[in-house]
């Protein structure tokens, strides 16, 4: 997973949508530095990508701040301990992106520097820690133009928490709402941090979002968020186009057993939710049902990945295939032969290829990066004929002659960065997506003439292999975020796909599953998107809580979208990482989407028909449950007694 949802490159693309609406940002160059720390020297790339705020509203800001927070009552609080400190919770045990260097660990003078290009993340921590101060000093070597060092409290995921924006003229505290563009500024000191200077810092965080931020052990300034958003969180690190050392971390504060911090929180999101909803409830017209899905039949989407793969595992056959298309017996036995139906729909999607172009994402792929994936995935021994084949197995075994299993096709993405990419209609001129000296709508005529012979090529093999047991029923746009830069080109795709002329073997509807509050998930129906499902992003990083599948499902519910369930191949190694799927199913029936709700499945590759042949119980019970749960038989949820159990819509 890269360090921020959708990676470096679509938050590149967010920079440039923010422009567009007027925020004030810039992309600028890259630049190296060296920093010493002790005899070490290390030499960085720094890459500089964003200025945020910047200084509209900082007299409201500061006049807002002016008042300190209120007292916390006598006996408020437990005893404090040292939640990271010398010897406790060490970088060692961070969860972080690469580029981060560690000297002196575990020591009073652990010191650690951020070197990689980028987005940088490092945090300890998790929704029990409540009420606490963290201490660290900072240095930093190099600001590029619109660099910031950003610290988070209460640290709940990527642009979740409360974040100290550590700029060259000013510090900024500020509540990120679940994305780097949806912010409230919440404080303002104009102090300086000069280069090679060594300041040193802390943030305080109490009760319902009191926070005090001091520097040099003097007050900046004290605050109160009025949202009172974040009752627990970790902390985090996050340079941005900075070259920065970090030292002297300390946090000092109480927290609660995880369990109670985690229903507490979770039930005190849902009633707020409930609140919203019933005040306003046009505005949550509620989940994306697979009813409403035409052609019928789609409900349960599992993505199959089949591009290139280290040992050949983007390879389909018969036998890795049939445990997705029908539901197989724990013992060997019962393996043999399929004692019921799994998912109704695949989605094949490739992402990498051997000429090492990037179909789903930059840098981009060329016309014969394509024709390789439509060759793999179409041939007589390729991905397709493995489904067909296992299809029409499951189907003799269950006396099921005519069930078809329905199959969503990736569109690659045509990435702006490609200024070749092939002759597609022999006119003697490649086409190409740069907009090295071409206007917008120059650059994606091109994209839109490669993906329609895309589209039109993959339908002409798809119908020349006659498949008696899969049936195509749509397309997938594989970029996970929507942009200024891509907006025009989704609603052009999107229109040629709806006047496709109808035909038993032809797909007039275009799918997308975006990251967690990704651009143009407010509103995917103006792009053209027939159908949506939400990633929670809960699996990958352990910070965010359980409060996420919340803030997902209320999305979901808001904007008329389905969800994803999502595991990793280190559910069939970790039982932690099991346990985080699981729950996944327990908030699907805990918060009414397990049943008549749209939703796909990301599960790595194989990661399923691995867990099907696992003879480890444990691994195997992932299997077991994902198909209990497709059938609306999981019986488990996030918290017992739960008082929104049975549904929320």
């Amino acid at each position: 997973m890269d360090a921020f949802p959708g990676g470096c490159q679509a938050f590149l693309r967010g920079v440039r949508t923010a422009f567009a609406a007027g925020v004030a940002v810039t992309v600028a160059a890259t630049v190296a530095v060296a920093v010493v720390v002790g005899s070490v020297t290390v030499a960085i790339g720094v890459t500089v990508v964003l200025g945020l705020l910047g200084s509209p509203g900082l007299p409201a800001a500061r006049a807002a701040a002016a008042a300190p927070s209120p007292p916390a009552g006598p006996g408020d609080a437990p005893e404090a301990e040292v939640l990271v400190g010398p010897g406790v919770n060490s970088f060692s045990h961070w969860d972080r992106s690469p580029g981060w260097i560690a000297f002196n660990e575990e020591t009073e003078d652990e010191t650690i520097v951020y070197t990689a290009m980028g987005l940088g993340r490092a945090g300890i921590g998790d929704i029990s820690w409540q009420d606490y101060t963290l201490a660290f000093n900072y240095k930093i070597y190099q600001y590029g133009q619109w660099g910031v060092l950003r610290v988070y409290v209460r640290y709940q995921g990527p642009y979740q928490g409360y974040g100290l924006n550590i700029l060259p003229d000013g510090i900024q505290l500020v509540r990120f709402d679940g994305r780097w563009d949806q912010v409230q500024l919440l404080g303002y000191a104009p102090v300086r941090s000069d280069l090679n200077t060594t300041y040193h810092m802390e943030i305080s965080v109490q009760g319902d979002g009191r926070l005090v931020v001091s520097r040099d052990h003097r007050r900046l300034f004290a605050c109160t968020d009025p949202a009172r958003a974040y009752t627990g969180g970790g902390i985090s690190f996050g340079p941005e186009a900075v070259a920065v050392v970090l030292s002297g971390i300390k946090v000092t504060g109480t927290r609660i057993p995880q369990d109670t911090a985690e229903r507490i929180a979770l039930e005190r999101y849902v009633r707020a939710w409930q609140e919203r909803r019933a005040a306003n409830p046009k505005r949550y017209p509620g989940y994306l049902s697979p009813a409403e899905v035409e052609p019928p039949g789609v409900h349960h989407i599992v993505l199959i990945y089949n591009g290139l793969y280290p040992n050949n595992q983007g390879d389909w056959t018969p036998a890795d295939a049939l445990p997705y298309v029908a539901y197989l017996g724990p013992d060997a036995q019962e393996a043999l032969s399929p004692l019921s139906w799994f998912f109704d729909t695949i989605l094949l999607l490739g992402l990498s290829t051997p000429g090492g172009g990037a179909l789903g994402s930059s840098p981009g792929a060329t016309l014969a990066d394509w024709i390789w994936y439509l060759d793999k995935t179409f041939s007589p021994t390729g991905d397709l004929a493995a489904f067909e084949a296992a299809t029409a197995r499951a189907a003799a075994a269950l006396g099921d002659p005519g069930h078809r299993l329905n199959v969503i096709l990736m569109l690659p993405y045509p990435a702006p960065e490609v200024s070749s990419f092939g002759d597609i209609d022999n006119d003697g001129r490649p086409e190409g997506f740069s907009l090295e000296g071409r206007t917008q709508a120059q650059a994606d005529a091109d994209r839109l003439r490669a993906l329609q012979w895309y589209i039109a090529e993959a339908t002409r093999r798809w119908q020349a292999n006659q498949y008696r047991h899969l049936r195509l029923v749509g397309w997938y746009w594989v970029n996970e975020s929507i942009d200024s830069s891509d907006a025009g080109l989704v609603r052009q795709v999107s229109a040629f796909i709806h006047n496709l002329p109808p035909a038993p073997e032809t797909a007039t509807k275009l799918y997308w599953i975006p990251w967690f509050n990704a651009p143009g998930s407010e509103d995917p129906r103006s792009f053209g998107l027939d159908y949506t499902m939400m990633q929670p992003n809960y699996m990958f990083l352990p910070q965010v809580p359980k409060t996420r599948f919340a803030e997902t499902a209320e999305r979901a519910e808001k904007y008329h979208l389905g969800l994803e369930i999502e595991s990793e191949d280190w559910v069939l190694t970790s039982a932690a990482a099991r346990e985080r799927y699981f729950d996944y199913l327990r908030a699907g029936k805990q918060l009414g989407f397990m049943n008549g709700v749209l939703l796909s499945y990301y599960q790595g590759v194989k990661v399923l028909a691995q867990a099907a042949r696992s003879a480890d119980p444990e691994v195997r019970r992932v299997y077991d449950a994902t198909y209990l749960f497709t059938i609306g038989r999981w019986e488990e949820t996030l918290f017992p007694a739960f008082p929104t159990e049975g549904g929320m819509h």
